[in-house]
């Protein structure tokens, strides 16, 4: 009987765990999000927020130069602070921007 339970136990750990990753909650339209209309016309502008805390703002990064061409705006940027070390890095990120000129030095 022990022998039967150490056999059956892992199997049965593993289908529990198969089990939960067949999770298919795909976002539905109309109830979770809408499509915005592709062209957008007459936008303002556009305020991108981010953290240098932040891994994901990190990662969006990259897709920026693509949303800036698709939006054909520009795009601000605003650093958003949670903490006091947040507090700091804003300090430093806007002293950088307006000695810079909002342009990075490659030296």
């Amino acid at each position: 009987m022990n022998k039967r339970i150490k056999l059956l136990a892992p199997a049965a750990l593993l289908l529990a765990m198969l089990a939960g990753c067949t999770d298919n909650n795909v976002p539905k339209e109309g109830t979770e999000y809408t499509v915005v209309p592709t062209p957008t016309k007459n936008v303002d502008n556009v305020v991108e927020v981010f953290s240098l805390g932040c891994g994901h703002c990190r990662s969006m990064e990259t897709m920026l130069p693509a949303i800036k061409k698709l939006a054909d705006v520009d795009v601000q940027q605003m650093h958003v602070t949670f903490n006091k070390s947040a507090e700091l890095a804003a300090y430093i990120y806007y002293t950088a921007a307006i000695q810079t000129n909002g342009k990075p030095s490659l030296s």
